[in-house]
């Protein structure tokens, strides 16, 4: 029987929206959208035709304007966009951020979720200027550059490396995670072989999808880096969790919220005796507390999913009566 025959699973995922998105993801994708709509309503088409976007050349990417002093560009860029072009590629991220982030976001909680987005943006942004500012296989820098496909793609790779199976909803249907985040990366390593001297938003794709890896083998946690800030409650994570293909049964429906924090493997399961006479209940539940006892063994009492610590919470009630 998979995972998601399981009682307790379909109960504990049956209260959770479809599109319950968290606060952290919610809020970028706020942001986004006001400052889109910002640009819209302060753009300037000047004589014979000249475009003129006051937010976009005020904090969009500029190597010798960073160079200046004006580093604030290095993470305003990232919410800015040219509303008069690829507005599909802008609606697609918008998309993408909130199915794959509301599980991340889930699954690290607000403040991982918050200095991962900031974080996987900045090392982009300082890959991108390191590229401009030594100009290998001479790179041209936009001027003004802009665009959030780096932490986007962070996030959608750190969502397909922990849910390859699971569904993710685009403007022209579902696609699995994990071919999504494949094609993803082979994209961008195209048009950066096609054309390396105008690669930023490659290069930017690109770094942000190397910046997931490197997070999810090494079981990074930015949030311990960072100090709390007010509004952005401490969330504890489970153990890190090794790499391995999660949903090896039948996966989920599209709608379903992927629970991202699901430990290694679990022992088969014994098959459900008929619940007939107490004897028999103490019976079932030895069975189960020898399965969860051998998880704790192999895998430590962190992994340990909440309906498993019941059952250790139950045994131990049991054994505390049978004493007196």
């Amino acid at each position: 029987m998979g995972l998601y025959d399981r009682e307790y699973y379909r109960e504990e995922h049956a209260r959770r929206e479809v599109w319950q998105i968290g606060p952290v993801t919610l809020g970028l994708i706020g942001v986004m959208v006001a400052v889109f709509f910002l640009q819209l309503a302060m753009i300037n088409i000047r004589e014979y035709l000249t475009y003129y976007d006051p937010l976009l050349y005020w904090g969009g990417f500029s190597l010798d304007k960073i160079l200046d002093g004006e580093v604030w560009r290095l993470l305003t860029s990232l919410f800015l966009h040219h509303p008069a072009q690829n507005l599909w590629l802008f609606a697609a991220s918008l998309v993408i951020l909130a199915y794959c982030g509301r599980s991340v976001e889930g699954t690290y909680g607000p403040k991982e979720m918050f200095w991962y987005y900031v974080l996987t943006g900045l090392v982009t942004q300082l890959a991108l200027f390191a590229v401009s500012y030594f100009r290998p296989f001479n790179f041209e820098p936009p001027d003004p550059g802009y665009g959030c496909s780096g932490p986007v793609v962070a996030v959608m790779v750190l969502f397909a490396l922990h849910a390859p199976n699971s569904q993710v909803p685009l403007l022209f249907g579902s696609v699995r995670a994990a071919p999504l985040a494949a094609v993803i990366i082979l994209v961008n390593l195209a048009l950066f072989a096609l054309n390396p001297r105008q690669a930023f938003g490659a290069i930017s794709a690109l770094s942000g999808a190397a910046f997931a890896f490197a997070y999810h083998q090494n079981h990074w946690r930015v949030s311990n880096w960072i100090p709390d800030l007010p509004g952005l409650r401490k969330t504890q994570t489970r153990s890190p969790i090794k790499s391995r293909p999660l949903f090896q049964d039948d996966p989920p429906e599209p709608s379903t919220p992927i629970d991202l924090r699901r430990p290694a493997e679990p022992p088969e399961p014994v098959p459900t005796p008929a619940i007939t006479s107490p004897a028999t209940v103490h019976e079932y539940l030895e069975a189960q507390l020898d399965q969860v006892l051998s998880k704790v063994a192999q895998h430590g009492k962190a992994s340990l999913t909440p309906t498993e610590q019941e059952i250790l919470l139950r045994a131990s009630e049991v054994y505390k009566s049978r004493r007196k």
